[in-house]
């Protein structure tokens, strides 16, 4: 193929759709790809609070009677001249002259409290400066990461509809590999470079130098989204993967581009499913990973920027 990479971009992001969605809860969203955008429909904190510890006093001098606490998730109170009410950290300030840190309040016997600061200490998160209601959380295609996970709960959102992960098929070829003369290393790649990227690894077996059976083994792939083989490229009598691939009913839609590495590399479709032929090289393998089925693997997962490294 004429055009270097461009190309074959192009015709994976045509052929590739994005699979269905889920809800999950947010707890178990992360890496996920959000399917659609959130916005906080609530300000938080939802009214002005304490961001101390302390007591609300009112009146002069420096000395208050303890009438008790301000509860949180209460309206603010009224302090009465000469006496005093505890503010616990997130608890709205009560209405009152002043207010005193914790370490600035000595407690005595008999409910009094001394307070050893004139000062109005007050220091309040006010509404909506945690959170404004309307701020986007996440944005449809983004992969959510812990703190988007945070402003999630911090909204009192507890689901998320996301995309469903892609089930990939890893298959290996050779008559090597099944007897163990070379090691199964493409298929440990693989396996680890799909995870990386949120996909479900299924693993097929590896198929001997033997066009029925390949056939089939290719064919129990059906039921994955994604199906990724290595091996049995080139041109030799035992190279039989690409004859394989057409017996059981693959279209290609890029064969032997003219890229190197990859230029005995395959793109096309089984049914719906898309399918990768790689040649045996590991190298070649990682590289081509990491151009072509990578970005295949994204798309079908929903991520709208498929150059995003997933979601570190």
């Amino acid at each position: 193929m004429k055009g270097g990479v461009g190309p074959i971009f192009s015709t994976i992001d045509q052929s590739v759709k994005t699979l269905g969605t889920e809800t999950k809860a947010v707890l178990d969203t992360f890496g996920r790809v959000a399917a659609c955008a959130v916005k906080s429909p609530r300000d938080l904190p939802g009214r002005n609070i304490s961001a101390l510890d302390g007591f609300a006093v009112e009146g002069p001098g420096n000395a208050f009677v303890n009438v008790g606490i301000q509860e949180m998730g209460k309206p603010p109170v009224t302090v009465k001249k000469g006496e005093a009410i505890f503010v616990p950290t997130g608890a709205p300030l009560p209405r009152a002259g002043r207010f005193v840190k914790r370490e600035h309040v000595l407690e005595e016997d008999g409910g009094i409290i001394r307070t050893t600061s004139e000062e109005d200490e007050r220091k309040e998160w006010g509404r909506g400066s945690w959170l404004k209601k309307g701020t986007r959380l996440v944005e449809k295609g983004q992969c959510v990461t812990a703190s988007m996970m945070g402003d999630l709960s911090l909204a009192g959102i507890a689901t998320l509809v996301v995309y469903r992960q892609a089930r990939a098929a890893i298959m290996t070829t050779g008559d090597e590999l099944r007897s163990r003369v070379v090691p199964d290393s493409n298929r440990y790649l693989l396996a680890g470079l799909i995870q990386a990227d949120r996909g479900l690894v299924y693993h097929l077996p590896t198929a001997p130098d033997q066009l029925e059976e390949m056939t089939q083994t290719i064919q129990t792939a059906l039921g994955s989204d994604l199906l990724v083989i290595t091996g049995g490229t080139a041109m030799g009598k035992k190279d039989i993967t690409r004859e394989a691939l057409k017996e059981a009913g693959a279209i290609f839609l890029i064969d032997r581009p003219r890229i190197d590495p990859g230029k005995t590399m395959a793109f096309g479709l089984l049914g719906d499913i898309p399918f990768f032929l790689l040649p045996g090289n590991p190298k070649s393998v990682a590289t081509l990973y990491g151009l072509f089925v990578r970005r295949c693997l994204m798309r079908l997962q929903g991520v709208k920027e498929t150059r995003e490294r997933g979601c570190e």
